[in-house]
């Protein structure tokens, strides 16, 4: 793989021990394909609670806790 020159010139070029043809793309699939699963999951059993006019229960409060606290 070419070095483009500008990057090159700011700055200089790449350590010897970095593999810049290395790719972590499927690994990052994977990452989002699970969170994008999880958060199908969580909007679906929400929307069934208020369609179904259930009241949230305490696993469904620990959720949204743990949503926000991880989010933060």
């Amino acid at each position: 793989m070419n070095e483009d020159s500008s990057i090159l010139a700011l700055f200089g070029p790449a350590p010897s021990d970095i593999d810049l043809t290395a790719s972590d793309v499927s690994v990052n699939n994977g990452v989002v394909i699970a969170m994008l699963s999880l958060a199908t999951v969580l909007v679906t059993r929400f929307t069934a609670r208020i369609v179904l006019r259930n009241a949230l229960m305490a696993d469904d409060w620990a959720i949204i806790a743990v949503l926000v606290l991880r989010l933060e």
